[in-house]
């Protein structure tokens, strides 16, 4: 099996994992935003940052799984 094909392999394998990462990712992102620039109070922008490190880390761990890294 040549490189290519286990880079596709592994891709395919992380792929639930990197969707289910970037969605949440992508929904953390907006309710930050929100609450910076809608709400504008810093104790909404710390609650809704709270999630970011274990929303990070899901995604590092889809990324090394799909690379291979893991």
């Amino acid at each position: 099996m040549g490189p290519q094909r286990t880079a596709n392999i592994r891709l395919i394998a992380a792929a639930p994992e990197l969707l289910e990462a970037l969605a949440a990712l992508t929904q953390h992102s907006a309710n930050v935003n929100t609450a910076f620039f809608v709400k504008g109070k810093p104790s909404d922008v710390r609650a809704a940052m709270a999630g970011q490190k274990q929303l990070l880390d899901a995604a590092r761990a889809a990324i090394a799984k799909a690379t291979g890294q893991e």
